[in-house]
């Protein structure tokens, strides 16, 4: 587990302070449209880079493509990488009882993803 300076690094944010903290404000903590919008960023970051490894390794079906990225890219598969990081214990909380739930921890690895996405650009979002 890392602690929440580690995170900020690994997700190249250490300059982003204020973008950070966006990205780990879900919906069920306060968080508004900028932490969706940073979401859905690093939801299609996810999606281009997967597509763009499945393709360089010739998964050439459409089927095997979007079989592939379901079996990565889905709420159970994120949220064990957000506990591995140790996303639960860094979330901006609305009360002192929260737990977040698998969708809040899929929204929030998304929304620093799309944070890094939106301060670094796509290619050091690999």
């Amino acid at each position: 587990m890392m602690n929440r300076a580690e995170i900020q690094k690994f997700f190249l944010l250490e300059n982003n302070p204020q973008l950070f903290e966006t990205a780990l404000c879900p919906r069920s903590c306060g968080g508004g449209a900028e932490f969706e919008q940073l979401a859905l960023y690093g939801d299609l970051v996810i999606d281009m880079h997967l597509l763009d490894y499945f393709i360089n390794e010739d998964f050439q079906q459409n089927g095997d493509l979007t079989e592939h990225n379901g079996t990565i890219h889905n709420k159970n598969m994120i949220k064990a990488f957000a506990d591995d990081l140790g996303i639960p214990d860094i979330l901006t909380r609305s009360y002192s009882t929260y737990h977040p739930e698998t969708k809040d921890l899929k929204e929030t690895v998304e929304a620093l993803i799309g944070a890094a996405f939106k301060a670094n650009g796509l290619e050091k979002c690999k």
